[in-house]
């Protein structure tokens, strides 16, 4: 990202902030300072200043801030917003606001059936996580330190390569917003006025599934290089930015069964103790109230604590308990609330859940 070109060429993103996902518009680049004396194996890194943009009409929403790259998801790198070039920077925000104005929720209801998003979410998950992915010349962790010994960074270096043997080759386990739009709007031609509105609720709905489930994990962005002017210790202006772009990893298929147990369990745990607080006189039942079977893979996992309550056999050959028999959400769950993997301990478990 050249910031000379920032006001020219609008660079949208996609942050995380205050524990949800918001949009907004990249405006420059913060320099670190580097304290004399220090060791500089780790160097530090520059901040980024960014535009939020809220779907609300309220000008108080419009919160101009300095974040960290991490807090970063997606730079939206697609160039098919071409509406917002040439305007000033107050017109872009005006405009985006403006276009978001009916909301992002009404359009996730408006736009979409029942279960089409946890339909489309899981056909973007079979495709990334169930790729084959050729071990052939592929890098490996143990090739990683010796690589970077060359790098002025090391630690940095390192910290890249990672990344990338988690996201395979080409990135391809590693979606974003554009990645969900292909799937939620399948065959469905965008016009000039729907196609920016089309993008953030991809992004909404792609972010919501990795709170609520297990499929997807998100993976902030990257600082690579900054090129920038020196003024002794000090990088007096940041010329231009190089990032590894983030999104959300396609998890393995094991990770993403116990993810989504732990989820259910947390929202659980979390429900029962706003009831307590709620209704302090009240003698409730240990029900949530508060929180249904939000996703699919909730009511695969009660289903499952039915079938287990109600005597499902979970005995080997031989009589004797294998927990192996029992699949891995359920385990899960059981294990998050300290309850036996037993009969007993999945209708202790379904008492706790509602």
């Amino acid at each position: 990202i050249d910031s000379d070109q920032l006001s020219v060429h609008p660079v949208i993103a996609e942050a995380y902030s205050a524990g949800r996902w918001r949009l907004c518009i990249i405006t420059g680049f913060v320099p670190p300072t580097v304290a004399s004396g220090k060791s500089k194996r780790t160097q530090p890194q520059p901040k980024v200043q960014v535009t939020f943009i809220s779907s609300s009409n309220s000008k108080e929403d419009i919160e101009h801030k300095t974040i960290g790259v991490g807090e970063l998801t997606t730079i939206w790198t697609t160039r098919h917003f071409d509406v917002l070039r040439g305007l000033s920077r107050d017109e872009q925000v005006r405009y985006l606001k403006n276009t978001l104005a009916d909301g992002v929720e009404n359009g996730i209801q408006q736009d979409f059936a029942v279960n089409h998003c946890e339909i489309s979410m899981q056909r973007l998950y079979n495709d990334r996580a169930s790729r084959n992915i050729s071990t052939k010349n592929a890098l490996t962790k143990k090739q990683i330190p010796k690589i970077v010994e060359v790098a002025s960074d090391r630690e940095r270096a390192e910290d890249l390569l990672r990344i990338a043997t988690k996201a395979g080759p080409g990135m391809q386990r590693v979606v974003d917003s554009s990645d969900a739009e292909q799937y939620l709007y399948a065959d469905e031609a965008a016009t000039d006025e729907s196609i920016l509105l089309r993008r953030v609720i991809s992004a909404e709905v792609l972010s919501k599934d990795a709170q609520l489930g297990g499929r997807f994990k998100r993976m902030p962005c990257n600082l690579v290089a900054a090129t920038a002017e020196h003024d002794g210790d000090c990088l007096d202006c940041i010329h231009k930015i190089t990032f590894l772009n983030g999104g959300w990893l396609a998890v393995d298929s094991g990770n993403r069964a116990g993810a989504e147990a732990r989820k259910l369990v947390e929202r659980a745990v979390e429900a029962c103790t706003d009831n307590r607080r709620d209704k302090p006189k009240a003698r409730t039942k240990t029900t949530l109230e508060s929180a249904p079977l939000m996703t699919a893979a909730d009511e695969r996992i009660v289903n499952r604590l039915e079938c287990m309550a109600m005597g499902e056999s979970i005995e080997d050959s031989d009589g004797n308990a294998d927990e192996k028999r029992i699949e891995v959400d359920v385990r899960e769950a059981l294990r998050a609330l300290n309850l036996p993997v037993s009969a007993s301990g999945a209708r202790n478990a379904l008492i706790r859940v509602g």
